[in-house]
C-alpha cells in the first residue's frame, strides 16, 4: 500500500526500541488513513481519487444506493452496453451519429403513439416538405388531390383557359380560349367547338349569351333568359352570313328541338338532313318506324305521314308534288277550315261542317264515282258517275262520252 503507508524499517531487526522512531512510524500510518474518504455525511456516495491523485474523495450527486447509479455529469469515452432502460432527465448531446437497431435502414424516422422512434417508408426524393408554404421542384404523382385554397400554376398565362396535354400536363398557348373577369369566353382563331353540352349561362333570372365571332366581320349571339333562347346575327342571312350545322362526310346533320326537358318521346323533335338520300326529314320520337312526320326531297316533293324516311312511285317519281299517307280519319266540325287526308289510299277532303268528299273518284273497278259522307244529313251518298253519264249519253244519243286506251 505505498500510496497510503510505506514502512521505514525502523527500528531495525533485533535493535533497541527508540520511542521517537515508533512515534514516527505510527504517524506515517495515521497519515495513510487520512487519504481514505470519510464516511460521515457521505451516504451512498462513490469514493474516487481526487484530481491531484493524492487521496480518495467523494462527490455529491455521484452516488450508488445498491440499485441506481446517479452521476451529475457522466462522460463515457469507450463503448458501453446498457442492458435495461436508460432514463435521461436532462439534455443528451451526441457528438457522433447514433445507431438504433430497432429502426429500418434508409427510412424516415417518426414517433409512434408511445413517443418511441419508428421507421416509415416515404416516396420521392429531396427535402422533407413542411405544411407551411413548401416549394416543390419535382413531379407530384397522386391518385387524388384535395385543395382547401387556390391553386397557382406559375407556368400558365393569366386569362387563358388551360388544357391537359400528353401525360396530363396543364398548359396554354396562343390557341387556348380566354376568359376575362366577367366570365366572357373567347375562342382562338379558327377554333372548333364540338361535343360540348352547355348547361347554363348567366344566373337565375338573368340573361346570359354566347357570341360567335366571324373570321372577318359579323357575329352570331346565342342568348337565353328564363323563358326564351334566341340566336341573333348582326347581319341578315346570306350565302356568306348564315348559321350552319355541318356534319362530316357520310354523317347526317341533325338539329334537335326538345321541349319540357325531353322527358317524353313526344317532346323530342328533330330536323335531319340525310347524308345518303339528301332528304330533309322532320321527325318525332313518339312516331313509330323511323319517327318521320314529314320529308322533303331535293326536287321539291313533300311527303307527310309516312312510316319510313321516303318512298317513291313504282314507275315515275313526280317533282314538286304533295303526298299524303293513310292516318286516322277526321271526325266532327272545324271552324273556318278544311282537312285534306288519305283514307285507304284515296284522297279525301272534309269541310268545316264535317262533310267528307272523295277527291280521287275511282272505285276498286276503276270507274269514276262520287262519294260523300254528310253528318248534316246523316247520309252517305255514293254515285257511280261513270255509269250514270254513259247511260245518259246512250239514252240521249249524244256523243259527250269518249273513252280510249292509254
Amino acid at each position: 500500500m505505498p500510496d497510503f503507508y510505506a514502512n521505514s524499517n525502523d527500528p531495525a531487526d533485533e535493535s533497541d526500541l527508540d520511542s521517537s522512531v515508533i512515534r514516527a512510524e505510527f504517524a506515517a500510518i495515521a497519515l495513510g488513513f487520512t487519504k481514505i474518504a470519510g464516511y460521515s455525511s457521505a451516504a451512498n456516495r462513490i469514493p474516487h481519487i481526487n484530481a491531484g491523485a493524492t487521496s480518495q474523495t467523494t462527490t455529491a450527486g455521484f452516488e450508488f444506493d445498491g440499485t441506481t447509479l446517479t452521476a451529475p455529469n457522466l462522460t463515457v469515452t469507450t463503448d458501453a452496453t446498457v442492458g435495461g432502460t436508460l432514463d435521461v432527465t436532462g439534455v443528451t448531446t451526441l457528438t457522433a451519429q447514433p445507431i438504433l437497431s430497432s429502426l429500418t435502414a434508409s427510412q424516415a424516422v417518426f414517433t409512434d403513439g408511445s413517443k418511441g422512434l419508428v421507421s416509415n417508408a416515404i416516396t420521392g426524393t429531396g427535402n422533407v416538405v413542411m405544411s407551411a408554404s413548401p416549394t416543390l421542384t419535382g413531379t407530384i404523382n397522386a391518385a387524388a388531390l384535395t385543395l382547401s385554397g387556390n391553386l397557382t400554376v406559375g407556368s400558365l398565362t393569366p386569362g387563358r383557359m388551360p388544357r391537359a396535354s400528353t401525360g396530363g400536363l396543364l398548359l396554354d398557348d396562343a390557341n387556348s380560349p380566354t376568359c376575362d373577369a366577367s366570365g366572357n369566353v373567347a375562342g382562338a382563331a379558327a377554333a372548333t367547338l364540338s361535343g360540348w353540352k352547355v348547361g347554363s349561362f348567366g344566373s337565375a333570372g338573368n340573361q346570359g349569351s354566347v357570341k360567335i365571332l366571324g373570321s372577318t366581320s359579323g357575329t352570331a349571339t346565342l342568348t337565353t333568359d328564363a323563358t326564351v333562347t334566341t340566336v341573333t346575327l348582326d347581319k341578315p342571312f346570306t350565302s356568306t352570313n348564315s348559321l350552319s350545322v355541318t356534319a362530316t362526310e357520310g354523317v347526317n346533320a341533325q338539329l334537335n328541338l326538345w321541349s319540357d326537358d325531353g322527358d317524353d318521346n313526344a317532346d323530342k323533335w328533330a330536323l335531319i338532313s340525310d347524308a345518303t338520300t339528301n332528304f330533309l326529314a322532320i321527325r318525332n320520337s313518339a312516331v313509330g318506324g323511323s319517327g318521320a312526320v314529314a320529308v322533303f326531297d331535293y326536287i321539291g316533293n313533300l311527303q307527310i305521314g309516312l312510316s319510313t324516311d321516303f318512298t317513291t312511285r313504282s314507275t315515275t317519281q313526280p317533282t314538286r308534288a304533295l303526298t299524303l299517307y293513310n292516318g286516322t280519319a277526321p271526325v266532327g266540325t272545324l271552324t273556318n277550315g278544311v282537312t285534306f287526308y288519305s283514307a285507304s289510299g284515296e284522297a279525301r277532303v272534309m269541310d268545316a261542317a264535317g262533310n267528307s268528299t272523295l277527291l280521287s273518284p275511282h272505285n276498286t273497278e276503276g270507274r269514276w264515282i262520287y262519294d260523300s259522307v254528310s253528318p248534316v244529313t246523316g247520309k252517305h251518298l255514293r254515285v257511280d258517275m261513270e255509269m250514270l253519264v254513259k247511260a245518259v249519253n246512250d239514252f240521249m244519243g249524244t256523243d259527250f262520252v269518249h273513252e280510249s286506251e292509254i
